[in-house]
């Protein structure tokens, strides 16, 4: 590939700073969903124990039931399901737990007389950012006092599907509690993500909540419920927003959002102080403390991450010790364990290698932090080397099935062709093409990764020169690439830490002689996860630049530069290969062969 096959070098993906260029449509983000027997689903919404558990299980299964189109087959399990969270929703409240127990077994009863499955998509607010249910009691709670006038005005609440069935749930119960007429629907908007649409039934004259998580970029989901409600015939100075932040929509809303946004009602609560509560008490127990402790917001200490894509942290210390809180997630997955189960158990996996599990609370994960020095790129010491090898081995899950292969792949080619194109040119894409495809038959009998949060700022060298992950293992990312690989995991380290050819060669030998599945660590394959890597990489710090200002903006610009030459330098490599392939395909055959 000549320099100048590309549509522009590393810079041209549209974020440098000054240069006025058009939003860049990266791939980064995406849905996590999976499908569950509808029996099996009503059979976990019996088995909770717990009221948050239990409204997080029912919104999940009431969203399941809803977004299906299969007419009135289902509509008796939509109303049981709907029942079911809003039962889950007084527990919470403080209610018993029997009238909820009574609607689960009423769900499982109808579950019974139907077949199929339900297809869930995980409540990002839950699984990835913080975000309780608790805190809408007390927006609602508020919402309330500035309209105790029109307490003979019913109220609808609709929340926004996916996490709209829980959030809107809570909202209703807590305002019944306090005397209102409430009616609550859910809705599930459709389009482009940055300009939703939707359409809600007429209804009587009523006082109008809208509720979801976010705003996220553009805040376009509960702008279209908005703009749907006045289509139905209610004033707009009716409709009040209940939003996850105060902060606004980012800066991919359209005017129109932006005007809703500004000229609507708003009601959020912080749930902070309630958090730290709960932190805090976990911590003194574990350092034994009754003095004065400090908050901090720990972000890795990296410039070149967006801190939209990260979990939320806090480290809680004093002089004397302190403890890395992590938020893992509410949300069960297809296995039935909340994010916080699935990061304990793989953190116990990898014990000698990441800091010390101490806690579980509120579903995040407790660390003692280990005083170190911080780990940079291109720190090639044997120590670094050893531990990543280690540490992915520890993390490594079970075999993935062929159809898992297949669809891990197919989502990372995906990321690859459309983030080659927007950072590099059509012709990048071009060469991408079927890469996936050529790698599938070395992935046999592989196993998963468990871990590909392996980015130098992430680990420290002791005083004793022994290095360590501080960040707890086994995180759920919001992005598209889903389960992976074992090979994605060594891709990531391999990408993130920037070693030279010597020092990957070392960490790849120490990875193979001790991995008991190597499958996808020969080179030939571990090109093709690197260069998803670095696609993946290039779109988040695009996104987060435009999202960003100022210093954030620059840093983020300028580590997309270096995802960007990464990706190019990968694909260029590629294309000289398939020259020389082509011109010599016996040595093509032989190098086969030399991977397997």
């Amino acid at each position: 590939m000549s320099n100048g096959a590309y549509a522009g070098d590393p810079g041209s993906h549209g974020v440098q700073p000054g240069r006025g260029k058009r939003k860049s449509r990266v791939l980064v983000f995406g849905d996590s969903t999976f499908d569950l027997d509808v029996k099996t689903a009503a059979g976990r919404l019996a088995a909770c124990v717990q009221a948050r558990a239990a409204l997080i299980a029912a919104g999940l299964f009431e969203q399941g039931a809803w977004d299906r189109g299969d007419g009135m087959t289902w509509e008796p399990l939509r109303r049981a399901s709907c029942e079911a969270t809003d039962r889950a929703a007084e527990w919470l409240l403080g209610d018993q737990a029997e009238p909820y127990q009574v609607a689960a077994r009423r769900v499982l009863a109808v579950a019974a007389e139907v077949s199929g499955t339900l297809r869930l998509k995980s409540p990002e607010g839950y699984a990835y950012y913080g975000l309780y249910p608790e805190q809408y009691r007390l927006a609602a709670e508020l919402w309330s006092i500035d309209h105790d006038s029109q307490r003979c005005i019913p109220v609808r609440v609709v929340g926004v599907r996916s996490i709209g069935t829980s959030l809107s749930a809570i909202v209703a119960a807590a305002l019944r509690s306090m005397g209102w007429n409430v009616r609550r629907e859910t809705v599930r908007p459709t389009g482009h993500p940055f300009a939703r649409k939707v359409e809600i039934a007429p209804g009587e004259p009523c006082l109008a909540l809208v509720v979801d998580e976010g705003p996220g970029l553009s805040g376009s989901s509960m702008a279209a419920v908005a703009a749907a409600l006045v289509r139905a015939g209610v004033p707009s100075e009716r409709i009040a927003f209940l939003p996850a932040h105060c902060n606004g929509p980012g800066k991919a809303g359209s005017e129109r959002v932006h005007q809703w946004w500004e000229e609507t009602s708003i009601y959020c609560t912080d749930y902070e102080p309630f958090l730290r509560a709960a932190l805090e008490k976990q911590t003194r127990h574990v350092l034994n403390e009754t003095g004065p402790l400090e908050w901090i917001g720990w972000t890795g200490e990296s410039s070149a991450v967006w801190n939209l894509l990260e979990p939320p942290r806090r480290l809680v210390r004093n002089p004397r010790g302190g403890v890395l809180w992590t938020f893992a997630g509410l949300v069960p997955g297809d296995d039935g364990r909340a994010g916080v189960e699935h990061a304990a158990r793989v953190c116990a996996q990898s014990s000698g290698t990441t800091s010390p599990l101490v806690a579980c609370a509120e579903g995040w994960i407790g660390q003692t932090w280990t005083p170190g020095q911080t780990c940079e790129r291109g720190n090639g010491m044997p120590e670094c080397i050893a531990a990543l090898a280690r540490h992915i081995i520890a993390c490594a899950g079970p075999s993935m099935s062929r159809t898992g292969i297949e669809s891990s792949v197919e989502r990372l080619q995906r990321v690859l062709e459309h983030n080659a194109a927007e950072g590099l040119g059509k012709h990048a894409a071009t060469v991408a093409a079927g890469w996936g495809d050529e790698v599938l038959p070395q992935l046999a009998g592989c196993v998963q990764s468990g871990d590909a949060r392996l980015r130098p700022n992430l680990w420290a060298v002791l005083p004793d020169r022994r290095v360590i992950k501080r960040e707890c293992p086994g995180l759920d990312e919001h992005t598209c690439v889903g389960l992976q690989p074992l090979a994605w995991a060594a891709a990531a380290a391999i990408v993130e830490w920037g070693w030279g050819p010597p020092v990957e060669e070392r960490f790849l030998s120490f990875l193979r002689t001790r991995s008991h599945r190597p499958q996808g660590l020969c080179p030939s394959v571990l090109s093709f996860f690197k260069a998803a890597y670095a696609a993946l990489r290039l779109g988040a710090c695009v996104m987060g630049a435009e999202a960003e200002s100022g210093a954030a903006r620059e840093r983020l610009a300028r580590a997309a530069d270096e995802f960007c030459a990464e990706l190019q330098r990968l694909l260029r490599q590629r294309e000289v290969g398939r020259v020389v392939h082509a011109q010599h395909p016996c040595a093509a055959r032989a190098d086969l062969h030399d991977a397997r």
